[in-house]
């Protein structure tokens, strides 16, 4: 039953000329009745007065239940979990600027112990710890133990140790931003080398396979290099063929990417056996070649369920790595 007070003329005249449909993909349509939502809220402009709080957050809330569920995503690998109080320091967090260090400086101190745990999870070489006494004198002293800050005893007069690693890290907006940053590494190490020698420097490339991760293209086209792309096939277990990397290389070539861990099927690459011929190659033409690693699926699995796979700065080649938290 329908009550007399409504239209039902003028609503099925307005659903013939579709024009509650027109209204409605400019609108939001909440899943649940409340009193706030008496008018409608437009999507893509701001609304002519502002929304309560409560029924902002149950308006997004609502809308975001038609994504799919993270845990339940294998294909993402965000399957991971963590405790409440990991989830409180990142509330905590969420309105300080990790840009400013002068203003945050604690901040930027947990970052660098962050830093220096995975150059040595990652078997970076020895840093040095320097100790600041009284009189502004500074010693420095070899670290020994894969890059590890080692206890040592100070002067009387020390007043600031500060563990200064072999290599230098930061955290990025996911695995997208990383690669961009070893790519620029590459490509300017390369470029610096060829000024060096008086050689042209305005044709890099990079070798990968088909395999890598699609942001690696993408930083070859932003930043004008070439992506030279080595064919994975099933005699090569559908990840990169390293018998078929030296067809690639010249001496434009900035590095190559290996991944520990494929997308494709969570296969590691034979990075150690890719360190060899590398190495081989240098020694028949001089041409220096780096190894970026993409670690985002197995950077944390390989360290501890296979401890003794060297895959990372144990090999020489190896001069950068990406690694991903939530995987």
């Amino acid at each position: 039953m329908i009550s007399g007070r409504v239209d039902v003329d003028h609503i099925l005249e307005r659903a013939k000329h579709d024009e509650i449909g027109r209204e409605q993909q400019h609108m939001h349509a909440p899943t649940y009745g409340a009193r706030f939502f008496t008018h409608s809220i437009p999507k893509y402009t701001f609304p002519p007065k502002s929304t309560p709080a409560r029924a902002a957050y149950n308006l997004v809330h609502d809308e975001l239940v038609l994504d799919g569920n993270p845990t339940q995503n294998m294909a993402s690998f965000v399957t991971t979990w963590m405790e409440p109080e990991a989830i409180q320091l990142f509330s905590e967090a969420a309105n300080k600027n990790l840009a400013d260090a002068d203003e945050y400086p604690q901040t930027q101190e947990i970052h660098q112990r962050c830093v220096n745990m995975l150059l040595d999870l990652f078997h970076a070489p020895d840093g040095t710890l320097k100790e600041v006494d009284k009189s502004g004198d500074s010693k420095k002293r070899k670290v020994k133990g894969k890059g590890k800050e080692e206890k040592i005893a100070a002067s009387e007069n020390s007043e600031e140790r500060a563990y200064q690693p072999s290599g230098v890290g930061t955290s990025t907006v996911g695995s997208s931003e990383a690669f961009m940053l070893a790519g620029l590494a590459m490509k300017f190490n390369w470029r610096n080398r060829r000024k060096k020698e008086g050689k042209p420097h305005d044709k890099p490339n990079l070798v990968l396979g088909h395999n890598a991760q699609v942001a690696l293209e993408k930083f070859c086209l932003y930043f004008d290099v070439e992506a030279r792309l080595v064919d994975v096939t099933e005699d090569s277990n559908f990840v990169l063929d390293i018998n078929k990397v030296v067809d690639k290389l010249d001496e434009n070539t900035i590095g190559v990417i290996a991944i520990l861990g494929s997308t494709y099927n969570g296969v590691f690459e034979d990075i150690k056996g890719l360190n060899k011929l590398l190495l081989e190659y240098r020694e028949k033409t001089g041409i220096y070649i780096p190894i970026h690693i993409d670690a985002a699926s197995g950077g944390f699995i390989a360290p501890f369920i296979f401890p003794d796979l060297e895959w990372d700065f144990r090999l020489e080649l190896v001069r950068s790595i990406n690694v991903s938290g939530h995987k």
